[in-house]
């Protein structure tokens, strides 16, 4: 068995190299070397620093941002005064004193040759622009209006190159003004460039609708329901819808009554010309 520490002083003995120096020394291999060509920092105080400047401080502290209103409020009373001060030093004269009108009337008169304040280039021209497209945009005559179809005999030949544009435009300004009109009591389509606007205004107010034919599209030899073309399709379209039809001839009668099976009543050969059998078959019209 190993040998005891049997007293305090043993122990004290024992171990005293290592209590007298419990950490040990390293050696120069582990110390840190300083970089190479880099000075050791030096902590002592050399001097001592200057007192702050106030005025250096002051320009180098940060500026409190300003409303955008109150910057250009500013930046305008600065430009203001500006203004004022180099006004007032180009036109104002000596002091007045005070001491009376004398005073004031032997003072000296300003130039005469001093220029007045012209407008703005850019608003002159712009102005002038202006008047300029005014004047060409304003017409210098009134516009002629076109000229629509004209109601014409029923006999009359209707021969126009663009006459299906001309019956349509009819129809869209002939309508509205005669729903404006006076009331009235029987439509009565003397031509049959008339009856698309007479359809309407039949289809609008419900008033008994009166035509007068003085031929048709389709030929004598020709059944009018084959009848190719767009005059011949607004005729049999009016002539279906039509409360009473007046025709120039008795031949023509027949035929209407005899191809769209018609009654005697509703189909009657009046001549145009004969105004008073018109009046007369157009007060007794009445809606089927």
């Amino acid at each position: 068995m190993p040998d005891s520490v049997a007293t305090v002083a043993d122990f004290t003995l024992a171990f005293a190299p290592a209590l007298a120096d419990p950490t040990p020394a390293f050696s120069a291999i582990n110390l840190p070397e300083p970089y190479p060509g880099t000075p050791l920092p030096s902590y002592l105080v050399a001097e001592v620093p200057a007192a702050p400047d106030a005025e250096a401080d002051a320009a180098l502290a940060p500026r409190p941002l300003l409303p955008v209103a109150a910057e250009t409020s500013t930046t305008e009373r600065r430009e203001e005064a500006a203004v004022e001060t180099a006004g007032s030093s180009a036109v104002a004269g000596p002091p007045v004193p005070a001491s009376g009108p004398k005073t004031l009337a032997s003072l000296p008169t300003p130039a005469t040759n001093v220029a007045t304040a012209s407008p703005i280039h850019g608003v002159e021209e712009a102005a002038s622009n202006t008047s300029t497209a005014a004047a060409a945009v304003a017409p210098s005559e009134p516009v002629a209006q076109p000229d629509y179809l004209e109601l014409r005999p029923a006999s009359g030949p209707f021969d126009a190159p663009n006459l299906n544009f001309q019956i349509i435009q009819y129809a869209r300004f002939a309508v509205p003004l005669a729903l404006t009109a006076e009331p009235f009591a029987v439509i009565y389509a003397p031509a049959w460039p008339t009856w698309l606007a007479a359809q309407e205004l039949r289809h609008r107010t419900g008033c008994p609708l009166v035509l007068h034919v003085a031929a048709l599209a389709a030929a004598e030899t020709e059944p009018l329901a084959l009848a190719a073309g767009w005059p011949a399709e607004i005729q049999r379209q009016a002539l279906h819808r039509a409360d009473l039809i007046l025709t120039e001839t008795l031949a023509l009668a027949h035929r209407l009554r005899r191809e769209l099976d018609l009654p005697v009543h509703r189909v009657r050969p009046v001549p145009a010309a004969d105004a008073a059998a018109v009046a007369h078959a157009l007060s007794t019209a009445q809606v089927r």
